[in-house]
């Protein structure tokens, strides 16, 4: 697959009104949703290992979704990664 065409594929699902693109984009807000609602469930819980992983795990998603990944990314989701062995 060239990056052209890769191009294409994604912006038929972004902007699409195949049933492919329209399953893709309610797929994205659901993740959305759930993102907001593990923020806000997890405000009030002490904070434990399995909070943190789950909250790297959605930051990572949430800026390889929106943004590509970068070599700055994967510093980034090293140094929370660090942290949690250090607690």
């Amino acid at each position: 697959m060239t990056f052209g065409s890769l191009r294409k594929s994604i912006r038929r699902l972004y902007g699409g009104a195949t049933p492919r693109g329209i399953r893709f984009r309610y797929a994205l807000l659901a993740f959305d949703i759930a993102t907001v609602l593990f923020i806000i469930a997890t405000s009030f819980l002490p904070s434990s290992e399995i909070i943190e992983a789950l909250d790297v795990l959605f930051g990572i998603v949430s800026r390889f979704r929106k943004h590509g990944c970068s070599s700055a990314d994967i510093g980034c989701a090293s140094l929370p990664a660090f942290q949690l062995g250090q607690t």
